[in-house]
């Protein structure tokens, strides 16, 4: 199109300059040094045009020359970036496929040629850990560090997720605790360091950790509670291993609320004071707990609890008759509250009805109880009754 109206443009020119040659041809003299050229003004209008248009065309020929090395350069490029592109897709693709081998060869063939070296070198790391190949899989890994431009953060964690899938525990933490200082809000690297933490059982670590892990809201909230719930579990044992109470206290105290009330760390740490023989702080924190949040599990711990104040012990569970009368797992702690304060006849009472509700447990104990109140045979019937329904 661009050369059809240029050849218009010159026909009419044509055209145009025969039309005033023919009305007015004119002439042109030049003398130079006695030396003398007269011609008509059309000629001379033609020559200049096409010496003009010779000295174009010449002088573009040779800048053409001249770029041939340049644009032959060019097209070598371009032809190595486009294998690159192609040996990136085809490495990704054996990748995917599982093709390990090939998959890394592709991805390291043309990777001084491509666009995203930084994704070549990342595949490639992981095409050799699945090999065993872990001393490439880390220079593969360095080389992608090394680019400009390329985030640590994804090559550490690049690097601490392969770590993790070999079970390089050691290492891992070490890649994990490095890029914390570097993003210390970044969420994959703070879930992952808390799952390490967990799987390592460095529950003091995992404490420090668990305020970034809400604060960033790097769990939902079940997997929060569960998390803490771990945690705040296994701190309270290993510091009950200790026997420092004060210790074991002061974990208690920094407890989060909503784990102060979780019914099974509830539980645990009762359990761990009856060990440790903190029999009235025991009680006294389960009377708590169950005047706010009644349970059924906590109810039946309350009733082994032996508090220097059994009278008082038995007065605080008979007021709960008031509202949960016929509740069984009641009765049975009523009844063992009886025993510990030797009052045979009320546990008796106690224990009977909680044997006509289906408590299995009670019946050893109205053995125990009838044994004490001097009744063998009545023993030995409770006993055989317990056996049955357990059964």
């Amino acid at each position: 199109m661009k050369w059809l109206i240029i050849l218009v443009i010159a026909l009419i020119a044509s055209v145009l300059l025969a039309l005033l040659a023919t009305q007015e041809p004119g002439y042109v003299l030049i003398t130079y040094q006695g030396w003398k050229l007269e011609t008509s003004l059309t000629l001379v209008v033609v020559a200049l045009v096409v010496g003009l248009a010779l000295f174009y065309y010449t002088i573009r020929s040779l800048v053409g020359v001249v770029a041939v090395p340049g644009r032959l350069g060019a097209w070598r490029h371009n032809k190595r970036e486009v294998r690159a592109e192609t040996a990136l897709n085809s490495g990704i693709m054996l990748l995917f496929e599982g093709d390990w081998k090939r998959a890394e060869k592709q991805l390291i063939k043309h990777v001084k040629q491509s666009h995203l070296p930084q994704l070549n070198y990342l595949g490639a790391a992981r095409a050799a850990q699945e090999q065993g190949a872990f001393e490439r899989r880390d220079e593969h890994l360095n080389q992608a560090a090394k680019i400009a431009g390329t985030s640590s953060v994804v090559v550490g964690l690049t690097q601490a997720r392969l770590q993790l899938e070999h079970q390089q525990y050691e290492q891992a933490l070490a890649s994990l605790e490095t890029l914390y200082h570097t993003a210390p809000k970044h969420p994959p690297i703070l879930r992952l360091l808390a799952q390490l933490y967990r799987q390592l059982q460095d529950w003091q670590r995992l404490e420090d950790l668990l305020p970034a892990l809400e604060r960033h809201q790097v769990f939902n909230h079940d997997e929060r509670q569960q998390l803490q719930h771990d945690c705040y579990s296994q701190l309270l044992t290993q510091y009950a291993e200790q026997h420092d109470y004060n210790t074991l206290q002061q974990l208690w105290r920094r407890l989060p609320k909503s784990m102060r009330r979780d019914v099974g760390v509830v539980q645990h740490y009762v359990e761990i004071l009856i060990k440790l023989d903190r029999q009235d702080a025991a009680e006294q924190l389960l009377r708590n707990t169950l005047q706010k949040q009644w349970h059924g599990d906590l109810l039946a711990l309350y009733g082994q609890i032996e508090a220097s104040k059994g009278q008082a012990q038995l007065t605080y569970a008979e007021q709960w008759l008031l509202s949960h009368r016929d509740e069984p797992q009641l009765l049975l702690a009523l009844g063992r509250i009886c025993i510990s304060n030797q009052l045979w006849g009320k546990a008796k009472e106690y224990l009977q009805q909680a044997a006509d509700s289906g408590q299995q447990e009670a019946f050893s104990l109205l053995a125990e109880v009838s044994e004490r109140l001097g009744d063998k045979a009545l023993a030995q019937e409770y006993c055989r009754k317990g056996v049955k329904l357990l059964n």
